[in-house]
Order: C-alpha cells, then sequence, then structure tokens
C-alpha cells in the first residue's frame, strides 16, 4: 500500500483478504452511478400472521396488512410509502411488542345545550373523519349512539381504535387497537369544518390513559444486520430506540461493514419538546421531522418522509428537497395555531431537527431536510 494514502477506519494490519474502501471527503470529476435503492420499515407485530425477527421483503399494503394486523401503524406507515414511492422496494421487520404495554384511551362526550339544532358534527380520529346528523330536540345518548354505530371493522381499522358507548350519557370510550407508548400519539379531535358546526353541540374530549410500552428494536437490528438498505424508517419513535437506531447507522456507514443507510423518525411533540430532543441526537445519518398537533401518525409521516426522500436523492443526490410534496400526509397537517412559525423552524433547524410546511390547499411539503448531526 502508498505510503501517501491513510484510512481513518480500515486498520493498517488488516489481513483478511478482499477489497475495503472507505468514504472520505475529496473532490471527483466522474458522475455518479445508479444505487439499487430498497427500503426497510421497521415495525411492532399486532393481530397479524407475521413472525417478530422475520424480515418479508417486497412488502405490500395488503401483504403488510396480513403480516402486522390490519389496524397496526406499521400497516398504515407501509401503506404511505407505497403512496408516496410506489415503485421503490421496499422490506418490513417486526418486532414484538413490549411485556407490560397499555392502550391510549380516551373518553369523549356529546354535550347538547337545549338550544341545539339541527345540522351536522363530526369526529376526526387519527385523521378520519366520522360525520354525524344531528337533529332538533337530540339527546347526548342519541349522538353518542349514532357515532359509535359509525365505527364498522373497517373504520376501526383506518383509525386504529375501538369505540364503546354508554347508553345512558352517550359518552364514548376510544380505546387504540395496539399496545404502546406510540397509541398516545394518535389524533382525536371535533371536526372544526364549517359543515361539521352545529349550534348548541360540542365534544368533551379528554386522554385517561396514556399509552404505555416501547419495544426494543434491536432484535429487528439483528435480523437485518448485513443486508444493505439504502433508506430504514422506524415507527419507534421514543429516547431509546433512537439512540440504539443513530448507533446502528454509524455502525453500517464504517468503512469495515459497507453497509450505508439513511434513517427517517417523525415526532408528535411541542416546539420545547423538539428543541429538547434535538439537543439529545448527534447523527449524521438520522434525519427527525417533529409536528404539533398533526392528524397523522409520527410513524405515518416518517414512512411518508422516506419515500420521497430516497426517491428523489437516489436520482440526484445533489438536490435539495425543499418543496417535495409528502402524497401520504395530505389533509392531515397541523391547524394554524399548531404549526410552527418561522422563528421557531430557524431554531428547530439549528438543533438539528427537519421541517415541513403546510399550504392553504393542505399540502404537506418538505421545507428543510437536514440531519441531526450537530457536532
Amino acid at each position: 500500500m502508498s505510503g501517501t494514502i491513510s484510512f481513518n477506519e480500515i486498520p493498517s494490519g488488516w489481513k483478511v483478504p478482499g477489497a475495503y474502501a472507505e468514504v472520505a471527503n475529496g473532490t471527483s470529476n466522474n458522475s455518479v452511478t445508479g444505487v439499487p435503492l430498497r427500503a426497510l420499515i421497521i415495525g411492532v407485530l399486532g393481530s397479524g400472521a407475521g413472525v417478530a425477527g422475520a424480515v418479508y421483503r417486497n412488502v405490500t399494503p395488503s401483504l403488510a396488512s396480513v403480516l402486522a394486523g390490519p389496524e397496526t401503524v406499521a400497516a398504515r406507515a407501509v401503506k404511505a410509502f407505497n403512496t408516496d414511492a410506489p415503485y421503490t422496494a421496499l422490506d418490513l421487520v417486526l418486532v414484538a411488542s413490549a411485556s407490560g404495554s397499555a392502550s391510549a384511551v380516551w373518553t369523549v362526550t356529546p354535550v347538547l345545550s337545549t338550544s341545539a339544532v339541527a345540522g351536522q358534527v363530526a369526529l376526526q380520529v387519527n385523521g378520519v373523519r366520522i360525520a354525524t346528523a344531528v337533529t332538533a330536540g337530540m339527546t347526548a345518548a342519541a349522538l353518542g349512539a349514532a357515532i359509535a354505530a359509525s365505527f364498522t371493522a373497517a373504520l376501526q381499522t383506518q383509525t386504529g381504535v375501538t369505540c364503546a358507548v354508554s347508553a345512558t350519557t352517550g359518552a364514548l370510550t376510544l380505546t387504540a387497537t395496539e399496545k404502546g407508548g406510540w397509541t398516545s400519539d394518535i389524533d382525536v379531535r371535533q371536526s372544526t369544518l364549517s359543515e361539521d358546526t352545529t349550534a348548541g353541540v360540542s365534544f368533551t374530549i379528554a386522554a385517561t390513559t396514556p399509552g404505555a410500552g416501547w419495544p426494543d428494536m434491536s432484535p429487528a437490528i439483528t435480523a437485518t444486520s448485513h443486508t444493505w438498505y439504502t433508506d430504514i424508517a422506524s415507527c419507534l419513535y421514543d429516547q431509546a430506540n433512537l439512540t440504539t437506531f443513530a448507533t446502528e447507522l454509524s455502525r453500517r456507514f464504517n468503512a469495515m461493514v459497507k453497509l450505508d443507510a439513511q434513517g427517517y423518525v417523525s415526532t408528535r411533540m411541542t416546539y420545547s419538546q423538539a428543541l429538547a430532543l434535538g439537543d439529545t441526537l448527534n447523527s449524521r445519518f438520522l434525519t427527525v421531522l417533529p409536528a404539533n398537533g398533526a392528524l397523522f401518525e409520527p410513524a405515518v409521516a416518517a414512512a411518508s418522509y422516506a419515500a420521497v426522500a430516497s426517491a428523489a436523492l437516489n436520482t440526484d443526490p445533489s438536490r435539495q428537497l425543499r418543496g417535495l410534496e409528502l402524497t401520504a400526509l395530505a389533509g392531515l397537517g397541523p391547524d394554524d395555531a399548531d404549526r410552527f412559525d418561522m422563528d421557531m423552524r430557524q431554531q428547530l433547524l439549528s438543533t438539528g431537527m427537519s421541517t415541513f410546511l403546510v399550504g392553504q390547499d393542505g399540502t404537506v411539503t418538505i421545507e428543510r431536510a437536514i440531519t441531526t448531526n450537530q457536532t
């Protein structure tokens, strides 16, 4: 080996035969060759027929529904990825739920005043609008029963939530079908659309039990440790798993591994929480898209983000991702009051958090995509 060449990651005394290379800053006049694009989603096994730790190749939304369970966030994440990148090869690996996990529970109480008039109201659960007609003189018990009747099996699959109703008060108990901390990030609200607003009719919504339990993604990492994925989206985004994810992405980049990948996650959190999270992360290969009060689930946003970014960067690695639409999230962005303003987004970008914009037509577009690398 020439004495003019030095390496930072390849040991000088390495004796195992083979061709080894590492990536370093430099310039080249050669064009970039194409990369075989393949993505991976790490999810959690629900009621499906899949096996934890098994790697399922070339999954479709229908297959993911069978493997993970139709009501799972993993199935909805695969559907979102397929919406934004239908021709990208996608694999799925699932981990088992953590012991002692719990489902998030909400109580939704209809409130009708004596001045209530006929019209229409609607709940929005996980971005799905559930509209119900209101008749003059309708009781809270009748309104609750009408909403509960709308929760068909298909709607439960869409929302990831089951619904029970009190026959006497009309109070609804919504329970996430999965068990885990991420179920707390399912959005439950009253629709504010003009057609869903009726004088004298409202809902009191309370998150009565938070979701609990985050499984360790390590078994999924072990199952895929020797497979090259260009892009990996994780449905798990708690602090412990973010650290594990960043460590795995760094391992993959090492010259002795040669399985470099870009990791994607999203989170549902306030501005101050996003800033605090940014201070704990420092990875060249992990990108985080925080949102406050969005209708979409973080795992669904991560999958959409990964789908759009991976396809665009595979076509042109030097392009900015600014302005690219996250089609799977259309109409599901935060309301005006919940969006991060320009000053907030400046600070978020300064702490390694990526940002997005919501258009007047409801489109969600990437404003700036960065990694969490800060030092």
